[in-house]
């Protein structure tokens, strides 16, 4: 009995000192905090019987330096990486010690890279979380220039959450740059870049919940097959959602406004799946083009268009069209089915393309 509770009191006071689920004593004050003894044995190094392996490091970073240090003492282990300053990078950072990886801010932690680098890589992790953290990319002089490239050749998993990337507006740097599967990208707000996620090859991903706004071309860039894209708010991009030339992906729930040529654009993609998406022009934005709520071209057949909201998409401008839906170029087979067109100027029109019909309430 004496040592039940010798063992409850030890739980309590690992508890208070490491907070819930964080169950090691802390080290003294200082660049990291993990782990005090080795397996918890003699019970003078956590409880007894602790593995200490199963247990993440935490390194508050407040330099360039101090993170690669953590980076390689993580290893092929787990650590946590709090970013706790602004600071400027003239490199990389990559994750590529096929680690488990989390990185996080914490207060003013911000990333600023400089030139034509990447923030973040990450290309070897066995699994890799980012958060709450803040990207400056008004420092960028190219386009290909990431907040967070993800380019891991084993298709581990990575979840980006709360994360903010923002470029100074002139169309330099992107935000989050995905070549390879298994990407979540969710509650995250970029802005003034040329593209907020740029896809590359990648499939079973899933992009939710982000507000992307004022890109000099897409929002969302979709390149690859059985992603998912819901929830999203795209305002003010050249196109807010295009899927290119790929096939059986899901657009669902996403709104998308003031955009300049195209609200969603679908290219030689087939079988996809485009359902209850709000798409409009609030402003009327001076186009020297045609303009297109949604377009299926180039050979794009057997998708689903279905329950989408789209209105207000018009030029105001007497040589061009602004058009709900368009189909063009022998995309066929496709069905258009529920959908509210409101007020554009033209609200359905097919131009060498066939689809399938039903149930559309065009409104001019």
């Amino acid at each position: 009995m004496e040592h039940k509770g010798l063992l409850i009191v030890a739980i309590l006071l690992i508890a208070a000192v490491g907070g819930a689920g964080a169950y090691y004593y802390l080290t003294d004050p200082g660049w990291f905090d993990g782990p005090a003894g080795e397996d918890g044995d003699d019970g003078d190094d956590g409880v007894a019987g602790t593995n200490f392996d199963s247990i993440p490091y935490i390194y508050y970073c407040d330099t360039r330096a101090e993170i690669d240090r953590a980076i390689t003492a993580i290893g092929t282990g787990k650590g946590e990486i709090i970013i706790t300053a602004s600071i400027s990078l003239t490199s990389e950072i990559d994750l590529n010690g096929g680690g488990i990886y989390t990185i996080r801010g914490l207060g003013a932690g911000s990333l600023s890279p400089q030139g034509d680098e990447n923030a973040i890589k990450i290309s070897d992790a066995v699994f890799c979380l980012i958060t709450d953290l803040r990207i400056d990319m008004s420092d960028s002089t190219v386009d290909e220039a990431y907040g967070i490239y993800v380019d891991d050749g084993n298709n581990n998993p990575v979840m980006i959450e709360n994360v903010q990337i923002v470029g100074d507006g002139e169309g330099l740097g992107r935000g989050i740059g995905v070549d390879t599967d298994n990407i979540i990208v969710s509650g995250c707000y970029m802005e003034g870049m040329e593209y907020g996620i740029y896809g590359d090859y990648h499939s079973f991903c899933t992009f939710q919940n982000n507000i992307i706004k004022n890109m000099t071309q897409r929002g969302i860039r979709i390149n690859g097959e059985r992603n998912t894209a819901v929830g999203n708010v795209i305002g003010y991009c050249v196109v807010g959602l295009d899927i290119a030339g790929w096939n059986h992906n899901s657009i669902t729930g996403n709104i998308i406004f003031n955009f300049t040529n195209f609200g969603i654009w679908v290219w030689g993609s087939d079988s996809n799946i485009i359902t209850g998406n709000s798409v409009h022009q609030d402003d009327f934005l001076n186009n020297v083009s045609h303009i297109y709520g949604l377009i299926m071209n180039s050979d794009s057949d057997n998708n689903v268009v279905d329950g989408n909201s789209i209105r207000d998409v018009s030029t105001d401008h007497g040589s061009y069209v602004g058009y709900g839906i368009y189909v063009e170029n022998l995309s066929g087979d496709n069905i258009i089915s529920n959908n509210n067109i409101l007020d554009c100027e033209t609200g359905i029109s097919l131009n060498d393309g066939t689809c399938i019909q039903i149930d559309n309430v065009i409104n001019p």
